[in-house]
């Protein structure tokens, strides 16, 4: 069951292609910037498709009809970003579940009245993810982790400040991050 990580190389993105490929996904292919192709390849991806080398749309129509699952995790209502959903949406199967972790104002007011109502008024195959944590799905992820096959992609670590945060925050907007930001804090009695 074919799957598109959409930002495969960021904070997110990096972790999806690894329990894509550890929930037996096959191909995965990975959505990042040429740059970013090895890192991609290393964490599991089948094949991996460079937004910024030519032939991007052609790459991914061969698996027209096919996609099992699109988990986008660069679509947002900022004007700065790629709406990749017009590209992507239509080459899923019959079936097949565009997931996305941010998305247009309407999507989130659809996503929280869901969960009030208790009743999925999202566009057909469409959600936001939404972090719901519990035992089992958290002993599965510490499973893949001591089997090695998820492990933390990091692009820096930085001391914890209000400096560092700014520049992470910065970091982050800029959508070139390749994997998380970690801040070091420092030790109990121990000036950070």
């Amino acid at each position: 069951s074919p799957v598109v990580i959409v930002g495969a190389s960021g904070g997110t993105g990096t972790v999806g292609v690894q329990i894509a490929k550890a929930l037996g996904a096959n191909p995965v292919i990975g959505i990042c910037s040429s740059r970013n192709e090895a890192l991609v390849r290393s964490l599991g991806a089948d094949h991996v498709v460079a937004y910024d080398s030519p032939g991007m749309d052609d790459q991914l129509h061969r698996y027209a009809g096919s996609l099992a699952l699109v988990y986008d995790t660069v679509t947002s209502f900022h004007a700065e970003d790629t709406d990749y959903e017009p590209l992507l949406r239509p080459l899923l199967r019959p079936g097949g579940k565009y997931e996305a972790i941010n998305g247009a104002p309407s999507d989130w007011i659809r996503t929280f009245l869901s969960l009030f109502f208790r009743h999925n008024l999202q566009r057909p195959d469409h959600d936001l993810v939404m972090v719901s944590t519990n035992r089992t799905r958290l002993d599965r992820i510490a499973a893949w982790v001591d089997a090695g096959q998820l492990h933390p992609s990091v692009d820096r670590v930085l001391p914890l400040s209000d400096e560092s945060l700014a520049n992470s925050v910065a970091a982050v907007q800029s959508r070139r991050t390749r994997g998380k930001i970690v801040f070091e804090i420092g030790h109990i009695g121990h000036d950070a």
